[in-house]
């Protein structure tokens, strides 16, 4: 087997989850002419997952998909996890890259959601949860994550 030339790209706009997210120090693998993810991207978006959350900005409707999906809800499903309408969670989602302008009490329910479906300890999700008392920012930023520590995860 032959060798492979390697890199980590400092940013990288990833579109894989349905909408951007810039991606920090990913690690590219060159096959053939072209370059490839180093990372599986079940885990770039096990990542994006864990980290909407903490985002500074409200959800956005593609946001708000991607963890209905990756939590494997249906739009039935979600609606009566949160309280919402069947109606309401289209309405979200039909947002796409703008706000949801769901009540900040619904989205802090869906990220508290998100949050305890990852790896994180009480007191973690305590100070998150003191935390989401201040409301999110109005403006829309896209979501920055660092991926050097998944390197070579296949």
């Amino acid at each position: 087997m032959g060798d492979y030339k390697r890199e980590v790209r400092d940013t990288f706009t990833y579109h894989g989850a349905g909408f951007a997210v810039v991606l920090r120090r990913l690690p590219m693998l060159l096959l053939g002419t072209e370059w490839v993810f180093d990372v599986k991207p079940s885990a770039i978006d096990r990542r994006i997952f864990e980290r909407l959350p903490h985002q500074a900005s409200r959800l956005t409707g593609y946001q708000v998909r991607f963890i209905r999906i990756y939590a494997d809800m249906t739009l039935k499903a979600f609606a009566h996890r949160f309280g919402v309408s069947h109606p309401a969670v289209l309405k979200w989602e039909r947002a796409g890259d703008s706000m949801t302008n769901m009540s900040w009490s619904t989205e802090k329910d869906i990220r508290l959601f998100v949050l305890s479906q990852s790896e994180s300890s009480a007191q973690e999700f305590q100070a998150f949860y003191e935390a989401l008392t201040t409301e999110a920012n109005e403006a829309v930023t896209p979501l920055e994550i660092d991926i050097e520590e998944l390197v070579g995860v296949h």
